[in-house]
Order: structure tokens, then C-alpha cells, then sequence
């Protein structure tokens, strides 16, 4: 999930040529004059203890060339909020990482002698007893809780504000560390992770459309009508789903038909058709991180989301599986009845709003389709007949979604 936090902050703050800004004011002080210089702590300084936080911003450009406008940027927000320093957190210089761009994250500061020392709040370190060490030669007592094959992520106490930070850091920068209980990692995955299980019941309008032919004969219908379904998805690694699907769909409709066994304007029967899809799914549920929260991450190094900190989602998914069809033609008092099946495939995509933490009110557009196939039945005199059948169903749909 930080990975995909990470991304979608990243996207955010590249996706501009011009030098972008994410701010959060919670204190305003009187402006300061253009001319007053802003002092820049980079991360590692020391701090003056005399000092009060006014707020943090984000600023980025995607072009290289925007380094110093992007620095100038930072210092007339912090101006403009009557700071008179900036706290870097986080800084990005051109061509890091592989990135083109340039960006800094830090805590506007209001630096006076008149202001009373806070003093650091305390946090606990008994569970810090895994340890990195820089090539420089720090040791960092921390907390291991992802460990892959380039990286390390890890939880340490950031003692000028008694916070915990989370970081992620390459292996490369490091001479050694050290992981006291390796279980750790995967109960502190299981433990974040933001939900495991969706549980979806969903009702909507579907529309269908298909065409089929048979001896010389083609036909096509367009049948509207009531649409069903179920979901169960499985979170199985940062929001990726493979789940199980029910549809059911009961359409009333009409059947056109034409070719040599039809005058030349053809022959109009009312159909009813009922499908049913059972599939198996895979996709991905994202949720939507506010302004604020990407911010706010940014100048904790990166952070973990909680459940608490989610409103919306967004999610997509496809489906691959068993589409059954069975319809009713009726002219007159005659009734021609078709059954078959077929593959089908599908896909969805909708949008979630949670009104508790785990129950959710959710909005969707689906579409499915089945391949060509043959489907048998009787005609009106009681003779077997076969036709060929494409069939389409569209859909809208709202439900209620619950994350376990």
C-alpha cells in the first residue's frame, strides 16, 4: 500500500511542467517582506529549539532547469505565511532515482528567541531493536517491516518532534542492518493491511444487444431489463483482488428478423431472456488520497495509510467465465424457446464511499460479453432448431459493498 501511495503522490506532483504546490497553513503569522531571507535546514541540521511550526507545502516541477524556481517557490509560501525557515523532509534533485524532475517537502518555520523550547515528546523504543547502518556510519535503531531485494522500509523515532517516521531506503546506501524477528515483517503487513475481503451485492438496469443467424436467416435483439449480481474479492497484495462473481439478468425485449424466409420488411416476435454469469475476477481497489493527506505523508518520509483515513475508492476489475443463456420468443400464441452457453468475459469499474469504516455505498458500470456460440431449442411447431448467437449486456448498477 505505501508503494501505491508513493506512485499516485509521484504522479501527482510530475504531472505539471510548471513548478507545482501542495500546502497546509495551520498557523498565520503577518507576511513577510520579499526581501527578509528564508533559512533553509536541510535534513540532518540541527534545528534552533526556539521555533514554532506553521504549516508544510510540497512544491515540484517536472523539468530539471526548475530547481531554483522551485526553491524560490517554497520560500514565498513560507513568507507569505510569516515563516522565516523551511524543515526540509524529503528532496528530490534532478536525474535521483531515474526521475527527471525536482521536488522539496518541508515544514514552514516561524524562528525566534522569544518563543518557549518545546520539548521533545517522548516515544516508546522497546520494539526498536532492529538496527541500519548508513556508509557514513550512523546506526538507526528502527523497526524492519518490508524488506525486498534492493530495499529496506522501516519505522525510527524522529526525535525533534517525538514522531516515528516510516522511510524506505535501498540497500545500497547501507553498510549493514540487522532484523531481530523476521516474523515481524508479515505480521506488520497483515496488520496495515487495509482491508482482506470485499463482500459486493449490487443491483442495476442492463441493456443487451446481439445478432444470430441460422439457414440463410439473421436476427437481432435489443432486450432491457433487470440486472443482479454478487462479489467476493480477496485482497491478495497492496488492493490487487482475485474474487468470485454471480450475475443474473432477466431482459424483456424484441427479435428482428429477416433473409428468404421473411417479406421484405422482416418479422418483429417480443423476447424474454434470462442469463446468468458465473466468473472468476482480478483487478485492483485504490483508494483516493486527499491534497492534505499526500502532503501530510510527504513530511512524515512517506506513511502508512489507515483504514480511518479512507472515504472513497475507487476499483476495476475484469471477469472470465461461464455465460448461460436461455430465451422465450413469442408471436401470437407461438413460442420458440433457445438455450445454450458460452465463454464469457467481462469487465467493471466503479466508485465507492464509505459511510462507516467498513460499509460502503458504491456506483459501477459493467460490460459483458460472450463469445459466438450455438444455441438449440423448439419452434412453434414443435421442430428443433440451432442459431448462432453474439450477445453484449451493459449495465449500470449501485449496491452495497462491505470491507472486511
Amino acid at each position: 500500500m505505501k508503494r501505491i501511495l508513493l506512485f499516485s503522490i509521484f504522479a501527482f506532483i510530475f504531472s505539471s511542467c510548471a513548478p507545482v504546490l501542495m500546502k497546509n497553513i495551520t498557523k498565520q503569522l503577518p507576511p513577510l517582506d520579499d526581501s527578509v531571507e528564508v533559512t533553509i535546514y536541510e535534513m540532518g541540521d540541527t534545528v534552533p529549539e526556539h521555533s514554532e511550526v506553521l504549516g508544510g507545502l510540497c512544491t515540484s516541477s517536472a523539468r530539471p532547469a526548475d530547481g531554483e524556481a522551485v526553491l524560490e517557490k517554497a520560500k514565498k509560501v513560507a513568507r507569505a505565511a510569516g515563516g522565516n525557515a523551511l524543515e526540509v523532509q524529503s528532496r528530490i534533485y534532478p536525474g535521483q532515482d531515474g526521475r527527471g524532475g525536482t521536488m522539496i517537502s518541508a515544514f514552514i518555520l516561524n524562528v525566534d528567541d522569544n518563543i518557549k523550547p518545546t520539548q521533545p515528546k517522548a516515544f516508546k523504543k522497546e520494539d526498536f531493536n532492529d538496527y541500519v547502518i548508513q556508509k557514513e556510519g550512523d546506526t538507526i535503531p528502527c523497526l524492519i517491516v518490508f524488506e525486498s531485494a534492493s530495499h529496506l522500509q522501516f519505522i525510527y523515532g524522529y526525535e525533534r518532534r517525538g514522531n516515528r517516521k516510516t522511510i524506505s531506503m535501498p540497500k545500497s546506501d547501507l553498510l549493514s542492518y540487522h532484523i531481530e524477528n523476521p516474523a515481524v515483517i508479515e505480521e506488520y503487513r497483515q496488520k496495515n493491511r487495509l482491508f482482506k475481503m470485499i463482500v459486493s451485492l449490487d443491483g442495476g438496469y442492463s441493456m443487451s444487444v446481439g445478432h444470430g443467424n441460422s439457414d440463410g436467416n439473421s436476427s437481432s435483439h435489443l432486450s432491457k431489463g433487470f440486472t443482479g449480481f454478487g462479489d467476493v474479492r480477496f485482497n491478495t497484495n497492496n488492493g490487487a483482488t482475485l474474487g468470485l462473481h454471480y450475475g443474473y439478468y432477466n431482459l424483456e425485449g424484441t427479435t428482428h428478423f429477416s433473409g428468404h424466409n421473411y417479406s421484405n420488411s422482416g418479422h418483429t416476435e417480443d423476447c424474454h431472456q434470462q442469463l446468468h454469469f458465473i466468473a472468476g475476477s482480478f483487478g485492483l481497489n485504490t483508494p483516493i488520497i486527499s491534497k492534505r493527506q499526500r502532503l501530510n505523508c510527504l513530511l512524515d518520509g512517506g506513511c502508512e495509510i489507515q483504514p480511518s483515513m479512507i472515504k472513497h475508492w475507487l476499483y476495476y476489475y475484469l471477469l472470465f467465465g461461464y455465460l448461460s443463456y436461455h430465451e422465450e420468443e413469442s408471436y401470437l400464441d407461438n413460442t420458440c424457446i433457445l438455450s445454450g452457453g458460452t465463454l464469457g468475459a467481462g469487465g467493471y469499474c466503479g466508485y465507492d464511499y464509505l459511510i462507516t469504516e467498513h460499509l460502503s455505498l458504491g456506483i459501477g458500470y459493467g460490460m459483458i460479453m460472450g463469445i459466438p456460440f450455438t444455441a438449440t431449442g423448439l419452434n412453434a411447431d414443435n421442430l428443433p432448431i440451432t442459431r448462432k448467437i453474439t450477445t453484449i449486456q451493459m449495465e449500470v448498477f449501485a449496491g452495497i459493498h462491505y470491507y472486511f
